[in-house]
């Protein structure tokens, strides 16, 4: 046991006090304060005369205290002359922070003690437990992750805040018909489509501040440039080890859509015909529902002339800009005769037409546009109309 006492020299304080790390002596039975450092003072917030008042419990979280005996029992009879520990300990304004003990026991005139050095590592500590808790939280759940993210139906996906894809599911091959490769890398909005991703973009926008946010459903477009519909739910992990992002969840939801729109476009048909309004602009209203679902890219109404002597293009549709210049290619042909493409075709037969490969179809008097614009399968079907 090291031997120390006041009479040392005054260079023996300064010695003490200059040493930049919290230290102090301690009484080994009342762990009563016996000296400080300058820089304990500092660290802690007590002065020198409140912590000769003190225990060394008094630093300490109440509920370590029962720790912080069992380490000075153990301290008593230890026969080695150094110890090093990590322990909690708290400062005078309430704050916790971790500390690495370093100790050795000494005679202190006359009273057998502690000198004691301490090293605060909160910083450090608290980012290895967050790691550790990380990776423990990654591998209890990685056998189900791995099943959901390789055999679901999700597509689960990491971005950041400006939408860039990090990480893409292997689902997005069986989902999409496409590789995960086709995005990483690239931003989410250079896919989805156009007219939903103000909305798509104003949830993302609330990942900024908030842990978690939903967004309903909007169009992305498969291998085949097909317009599905999904939804999806953000969860904040930007400051997750390991992810560092946003995480994706998205659901399919075009059966679901599909469905509704039908619905929804068979009543408002009907009660467009029950209802003295304004018939175009309800058929208008109509077929904008309408070129909603997937495949469907361009729509049109065709009505009889009163005198039955020809058709007139009434109201059009168009699912994108792309199918738009459909119309603007063919807007010379508004008016059919009976004998004239598609629409003259279901006038004549009074049944449900459909032609496929329009681009290549001489009856079809817009193939070339159609071509164009990647138009394939042409459907028409007659409706009638009581009064």
């Amino acid at each position: 046991m090291l031997s120390v006492t006041t009479e040392r020299s005054d260079f023996d304080r300064a010695i003490f006090d200059l040493v930049p790390l919290p230290m102090w002596i301690y009484d080994l039975d009342t762990l009563r304060f016996l000296a400080v450092n300058k820089e304990a003072i500092h660290h802690y917030g007590y002065s020198e005369e409140e912590f000769k008042q003190m225990t060394i419990r008094d630093i300490r979280p109440q509920e370590d205290i029962p720790k912080l005996e069992e380490a000075v029992e153990r301290t008593k009879s230890r026969l080695k002359k150094f110890k090093k520990s990590i322990f909690r300990h708290q400062k005078r304004d309430g704050s916790i922070m971790y500390v690495q003990i370093k100790g050795n026991t000494i005679n202190f005139n006359g009273i057998q003690a502690e000198i004691v050095t301490a090293t605060e590592l909160t910083e450090l500590y608290e980012k290895e437990r967050n790691l550790d808790k990380a990776y423990k939280e990654l591998s209890f759940s990685e056998k189900r992750f791995r099943s959901l993210i390789e055999n679901g139906r999700d597509l689960v996906a990491i971005i950041d805040l400006d939408g860039k894809y990090k990480y893409v599911a292997p689902t997005s091959t069986t989902v999409l018909g496409m590789d995960p490769e086709a995005f990483v890398g690239k931003n989410a909005f250079e896919f989805i489509y156009e007219d939903d991703a103000r909305q798509v973009k104003a949830q993302l926008d609330k990942m900024k501040v908030s842990k978690s946010a939903s967004i309903g459903a909007y169009r992305f477009p498969d291998a085949n440039g097909d317009l599905r519909w999904f939804k999806t739910e953000l969860s904040n992990h930007l400051n997750t080890p390991l992810i560092e992002g946003i995480i994706a969840n998205t659901q399919e939801v075009t059966a679901e859509i599909k469905e509704k729109i039908v619905n929804d476009l068979f009543t408002e048909l009907t009660l467009t015909f029950a209802k003295s309004l304004s018939l175009i602009s309800s058929l208008d209203q109509a077929l904008q529902r309408l070129v909603l679902l997937p495949k469907i890219r361009v729509s049109e109404i065709w009505l009889v002339a009163p005198d039955h002597s020809e058709l007139h293009l009434v109201s059009k549709s168009s699912q994108q800009s792309k199918f738009a210049l459909f119309h603007q290619q063919t807007q010379e042909l508004t008016s059919f005769t009976e004998e004239d493409g598609l629409a003259g075709k279901v006038w004549k037969e009074k049944k449900v037409v459909i032609w496929d490969d329009l681009g290549a179809n001489k009856d079809f008097l817009r193939a070339e546009a159609a071509r164009a614009v990647g138009l394939s399968t042409g459907i028409g079907l007659p409706i009638y109309v009581w009064r």
